[in-house]
């Protein structure tokens, strides 16, 4: 139920940033958006931490569900009036999705999404375990600790969204800008994950937090792109298809990680393999989409009036 209630988000708000945004308010608006995604989970790591540490597992759930609930208000409050009908009935005609899959692009954006994905739900996903069974932290410790590595996640994405946009509204290019954070994004992330595989597991904290710098510079600019790429006709269905690849990652991460620390008692590898999946982020970003522009659809190409 959560994940059918979830994969709405991705492909809506895309759709909304690429029709009612220019190029650059992009990086601010998905900034604001994926801040979202860090400070979710920094207050439910450090309160739902402290609350299991001091209550048990069955507060916790009960706790986060009440307050998540309190969410539907503000937002019921403010999207009741949504877009009026004449907006919605002259949208631009979508692109089908055999004609998204046909276009190079997309598969850049995919392997990109996919290969830093890899990195963040490993940390997303195993690092509260790591820090009790590896580091040796109390549960109390480990929510502090956690938190403010998803923390320092949410407060640069938001920066980045920020600073990408100025320096977009000062004549730079969107090709300029968004890929060198990815690339800036891509690096970090590979070296400090490959560092987490080398060094003493209490001493990976500070690399830890470096990543969520990495991590913070990513989720603004991927989801930039993207909404620029698929162009108001095509958004949602492109970040749909583009979220399953993003959210394999989701599906796999965790699971090949249990099985590797499972079989060698230690998360030396699992570190390495993110490490290496955070490189393809580059190749995808970087070398695959060429451009950061509008892709041009066949019916367009071959339309005489098209300006």
């Amino acid at each position: 139920m959560l994940a059918m209630g979830e994969c709405v988000t991705f492909p809506s708000w895309q759709l909304i940033v690429s029709r009612y945004t220019v190029e650059h308010e992009r990086g601010r608006v998905n900034g604001f958006i994926g801040a979202g995604q860090g400070i979710g989970p920094m207050l439910g790591t450090l309160f739902g931490g402290l609350a299991m540490a001091r209550y048990g597992w069955r507060a916790m759930f009960i706790g986060l569900g009440i307050i998540t609930l309190l969410w539907l208000w503000p937002w019921f409050a403010v999207t009741r009036g949504g877009l009026s009908q004449t907006e919605q009935a002259h949208g631009p005609t979508p692109v089908s999705y055999r004609t998204i899959l046909r276009q190079r692009e997309f598969w850049g954006a995919a392997l990109g999404h996919f290969s830093v994905n890899w990195a963040f739900y490993v940390v997303m996903t195993w690092l509260p375990t790591f820090l009790v069974k590896a580091g040796g932290f109390t549960v109390s410790q480990m929510a502090g600790i956690a938190a403010t590595i998803y923390g320092v996640d949410a407060v640069i994405t938001a920066a980045a969204g920020v600073v990408s946009d100025r320096w977009i509204a000062r004549g730079a290019t969107a090709t300029r800008v968004r890929k060198a954070l990815l690339l800036t994004s891509g690096l970090g992330v590979a070296v400090t994950m490959a560092c987490c595989a080398y060094v003493e597991p209490r001493s990976t904290v500070w690399l830890l937090g470096a990543a969520g710098v990495f991590f913070g510079l990513s989720t603004p600019t991927a989801f930039a792109v993207t909404a620029t790429l698929a162009g108001p006709r095509a958004a949602g269905r492109w970040a749909g298809a583009q979220n399953v690849a993003g959210q394999a990652a989701g599906m796999l991460a965790p699971l090949i990680t249990g099985i590797i620390v499972d079989h060698t008692g230690s998360y030396t590898w699992a570190f390495a393999i993110s490490a290496a999946w955070a490189w393809l982020s580059i190749l995808g970003w970087c070398i695959v989409v060429r451009q950061v522009a509008v892709v041009q659809w066949p019916e367009e190409a071959r339309s005489p009036t098209r300006v």
